[in-house]
């Protein structure tokens, strides 16, 4: 976090409701979150938990891959309407069908491929659950599918030429700093 002390409001007199915050927070922590900050315009309005803890995350890359795809389609570098079959993906053996071919890079963004191939980082629980093969048309069924995440990874690299970390460093984590220390 840049700067290691924030600048702090009080939240009656920001316009921030004590009840509802303090509904806030025992929501996060029935819930399980182990830590929140409420901050404005780059000042600390409430925050609970410890803020320097570090805390294991899962499936923050999809959040992330989500807006820097934003980013992309906004410039025109990604199609969401284009297909698998026009973007030339394919699975190892067995390979993809001409029906999983024809999921669109939006289908993948809304995990409603309709493929359902076994997939690296994927939990045993995930396996589990996955449908059978052919059992649902391309965007007709959500399912959280490691598979749609990591080849939509693929797609964003090759289309814009830039790697997921570097893309994320460059335009959401330096932005976010550049604006933290402009306020």
């Amino acid at each position: 976090m840049p700067g290691s002390e924030r600048e702090r409001l009080d939240p009656a007199a920001s316009g921030w409701s004590a009840d509802r915050l303090a509904a806030a927070e025992a929501w996060s922590h029935q819930i399980g979150s182990t830590v929140v900050m409420v901050i404005q315009h780059g000042a600390v309005v409430a925050q609970w938990g410890d803020v320097a803890a570090k805390t294991p995350l899962a499936s923050v890359r999809k959040s992330l891959l989500s807006a820097l795809y934003g980013n992309a389609v906004a410039r025109g570098d990604i199609n969401l309407k284009q297909t698998l079959a026009q973007l030339g993906i394919d699975d190892n053996e067995p390979s993809l069908s001409a029906e999983e071919k024809s999921a669109t890079v939006r289908d993948l963004l809304e995990a409603r491929s309709g493929v359902y191939h076994a997939a690296l980082y994927e939990t045993p629980s995930m396996a589990a659950s996955r449908p059978p093969r052919h059992s649902h048309p391309p965007g007709t069924f959500w399912y959280y599918n490691n598979w749609d995440f990591n080849t939509l990874g693929a797609i964003y690299e090759h289309a814009t030429r830039h790697s997921i970390f570097d893309a994320f460093a460059s335009e959401i984590a330096k932005a976010i700093f550049t604006l933290t220390l402009s306020r």
